[in-house]
């Protein structure tokens, strides 16, 4: 049974304004404990905080097949290895073949993804989004 690939662009809207939303409410919990507000608004807002960062990170723990990107760099989560991280900047090559997916990064060992393991459009969404990002680069 071939698998699909759930990918993530971590510059997008909603990750963005999550993250700026949770930072900020992090250093409002540090501002009410430094200028001696309430500890419950502290309280409050740390906790939110954190659940704001468990929210978007929630899909990594249950999804065995992830990729997430950003603008420089890329982690993967993939049946069969362990999780990889790499930069964009490291990439050597990216091939789209008839065997699948072949991703060659400097200091790794090569990341072959079958067609037999995943789908096509998986396959195919990831070869362009590293074909975009290595041309920016």
């Amino acid at each position: 049974m071939k698998r699909e690939i759930k990918i993530k662009n971590l510059n997008s809207k909603k990750y963005l304004r999550i993250t700026y939303a949770a930072t900020a409410l992090f250093i409002i919990a540090f501002l009410c404990w430094f200028l001696d507000a309430p500890v419950v608004y502290a309280y409050i807002a740390a906790g939110l905080a954190i659940t704001l960062f468990a929210y978007l990170s929630m899909d990594s723990f249950t999804t065995s097949n992830a990729v997430s990107y950003g603008s420089k760099s890329v982690t993967m989560k993939l049946l069969g290895h362990k999780t990889i991280g790499f930069l964009f900047a490291d990439v050597k090559q990216v091939r789209l073949q008839d065997l699948g997916l072949l991703i060659r990064v400097e200091g790794l060992e090569d990341i072959k993804l079958s067609r037999k393991r995943y789908t096509d459009q998986s396959l195919e969404q990831l070869h362009t989004i590293f074909k975009e990002k290595i041309s920016l680069q």
